[in-house]
């Protein structure tokens, strides 16, 4: 919902934010201004589900394939797959 008199929205959807619901949130990429319910994807960095997304962004390219992710503190690798510092292991849900 936006404000009527600034246009200001307050409830972004579809994992969106920004004055606008402009911008994709963290960990996901995509044009969330062309206003689908899907234009923001998670990041596949390993997988492409919410809860095995250890990447704050990634870029892919036009036609999906994962070109690079920027991994969360504790993460790295090029899929953000592996764990930094002294982490023991990743757990990934099967989902």
């Amino acid at each position: 919902k936006c404000d009527k008199v600034t246009g200001v929205c307050h409830d972004c959807r579809h994992d969106t934010f920004g004055e606008h619901c402009e911008t994709c949130v963290e960990g996901f990429y995509g044009n969330a201004t062309i206003g689908q319910p899907d234009d923001c994807r998670v990041c596949p960095c390993p997988h492409p589900t919410a809860q095995n997304n250890f990447a704050s962004s990634c870029i892919v390219n036009e036609i999906g394939e994962l070109h690079s992710c920027s991994c969360k503190q504790g993460y790295t690798g090029r899929n953000c797959d592996r764990c930094a510092d002294f982490r023991i292991s990743l757990t990934w849900s099967q989902e």
